[in-house]
């Protein structure tokens, strides 16, 4: 089963960033399959390969460095459908963070978002469990510059975090990443998120509409049942493991979650030519290489987020998949 993870109506963004740029991107689309643009319907939604062979093509790109930085900020709201409605329709800023993290998968199926008081700080956590690493890097960027961005103009004022955290290591357009958060920013870390002050998120949206938000969100939970349903039992199940894979998830754990039996899910996943050992395998070690690759994490850090036991485990399991050490693995690869 086609996993859908978003509107193409973000490519004719891409399409946009790239023409201002003076870019010509109908090479990197034509490679993703895409001929023409304009035959894509504005809400139609793409498989995780076509945005991701794009998106990461862009991400790799050697003159759009900093490239989806520029496209969260251009992507307005009313570019998320239904979501966009009804974020602005929504009481507060508080209230846009609270719908964007319960709704995000509408807009991108392999993102997850919490919401979390801390005191008088609120903390936006995004997750992005996509099967590319670089897709998921050029996801959080994006996403982050776009809820900033879209904050304020939805609040008719600044809405300033006080600290925001990406999970890649520092890239070379580090300053563009701070001049558009305007916050301390923090590499390296386990997941994307932007924190704000508690008392900031109360600002009013200018264009709330408290009559008109209660069916805009039911339209958008029909719209996640449908997103969900689309979606093969396999990329869901991948989907948990990337998302938990520190906590070591197991199959009645992942079989809970999804409301079914541990049986039915064995039986399911193997009617899809998969089993569940596999999946927690090929999970961690795609995981594995994003942060060797990605990111400044040591091993042992490694080690931890991706749930082993201990960091010889790790090593064991990673040799018997690369056929190197993790340390080796960087040492070819060119990274310290």
């Amino acid at each position: 089963m086609e996993q859908a993870t978003g509107y193409s109506v973000y490519l004719a963004y891409a399409a946009e960033c790239l023409r201002q740029r003076g870019e010509d991107g109908s090479t990197i689309f034509r490679a993703a399959g895409i001929d023409d643009m304009s035959e894509l319907g504005v809400n139609q939604r793409l498989p995780e390969d076509v945005l991701a062979h794009v998106f990461r093509r862009l991400y790799r790109h050697p003159r759009l460095a900093g490239f989806f930085l520029e496209l969260g900020a251009a992507v307005p709201v009313t570019a998320h459908g239904k979501l966009g409605l009804a974020f602005m329709a929504c009481d507060n800023v508080y209230q846009v963070l609270e719908v964007f993290a319960r709704f995000v998968p509408i807009a991108l199926a392999g993102v997850r978002a919490e919401l979390e008081d801390q005191g008088d700080e609120t903390v936006l956590r995004i997750y992005t469990s996509t099967r590319y690493p670089e897709f998921s890097s050029a996801l959080g960027e994006a996403l982050l510059v776009n809820m900033v961005v879209r904050s304020t103009s939805l609040a008719g004022s600044p809405i300033v975090p006080t600290a925001a955290s990406l999970v890649q290591r520092e890239p070379s357009y580090s300053d563009r990443i701070r001049s558009w958060i305007q916050a301390p920013i923090t590499f390296n870390a386990e997941c994307h998120s932007i924190t704000y002050k508690r008392r900031d998120l109360d600002a009013k949206v200018v264009t709330a509409d408290p009559v008109n938000l209660r069916p805009l969100l039911a339209q958008c939970e029909q719209e996640l049942a449908e997103v969900h349903s689309r979606t093969g039992l396999t990329d869901r199940v991948r989907e948990m493991l990337a998302l938990n894979v520190a906590d070591n998830p197991s199959i009645s754990t992942v079989a809970r979650e999804l409301k079914l039996s541990e049986r039915t899910l064995r039986r399911r996943l193997q009617d899809e030519g998969v089993s569940f050992r596999e999946l927690v395998k090929t999970v961690r070690h795609e995981l594995a290489l994003h942060y060797l690759r990605d990111t400044d994490a040591h091993i042992q850090a490694i080690a931890e987020r991706l749930g082993y036991r201990d960091t010889a485990c790790f090593r064991h399991a990673f040799k018997e998949q690369a056929g190197l050490s993790p340390r080796h693995w960087r040492q070819q690869h060119g990274i310290r």
